[in-house]
């Protein structure tokens, strides 16, 4: 597979693949680069975008996507327009039946994101396509988290010990920035070209 993007681009450059920089985000893109979901999301939601528009009679500036349109138009907690965004897809798909994984994030969030909320769900989505395409691989934490385990004394998943350790989420994704690479300049890590634990 000649994987173009890796973890390190994501977080170098988050504006680029997550709808909010945020460590939940980054949690959520993560987990659908590995869930090994193989659903097309954006032609299910082809015309998606174009039909918010024209609902909300938006006049084509500012809000230049489904997150941004959903949280000005309807609701901004991030937490609700999670919920609207579902039956918003329904109202568009003129009530055929959910996409299964739509259904699953849906009924079950949690199982899926480490956070209830529109943009973890969308970044969770785009971590399902980038991979869907070939643009990325399995991303495998273990021994960053292991690292980052004994560095903190805290046996919690990584995300959560960045989380205890920051001021708030965006934080904790710049937190991750600084340790990751870091943990990639361990010796054990450092002759690995993509930075990425094995």
């Amino acid at each position: 597979m000649d994987v173009q993007f890796t973890i390190e681009d994501v977080v170098a450059k988050p504006a680029m693949y997550l709808p909010s920089r945020s460590i939940y985000c980054l949690k959520s893109y993560i987990d659908g680069i590995n869930s090994n979901e193989m659903t097309d999301v954006w032609d299910y939601l082809d015309g998606f975008y174009d039909w918010l528009v024209d609902t909300f009679q938006h006049n084509g500036n500012g809000s230049q996507d489904e997150v941004k349109l959903i949280l000005h138009y309807i609701s901004t907690d991030p937490t609700d327009a999670f919920y609207r965004f579902f039956e918003l897809v329904e109202e568009f798909n003129q009530g055929e039946e959910l996409l299964p994984l739509f259904k699953k994030l849906r009924d079950n969030p949690l199982n899926y994101l480490p956070q209830v909320s529109i943009h973890t769900l969308y970044a969770y989505f785009w971590g399902v396509d980038m991979a869907n395409q070939g643009l990325i691989e399995y991303t495998d934490l273990g021994e960053f988290e292991n690292w980052l385990q004994e560095f903190y004394e805290n046996d919690s998943s990584w995300y959560k010990i960045l989380m205890f350790y920051s001021h708030d989420e965006f934080g904790a994704l710049q937190q991750f920035k600084m340790l990751y690479e870091e943990f990639a300049m361990q010796p054990s890590h450092a002759s690995d070209t993509s930075g990425m634990p094995q």
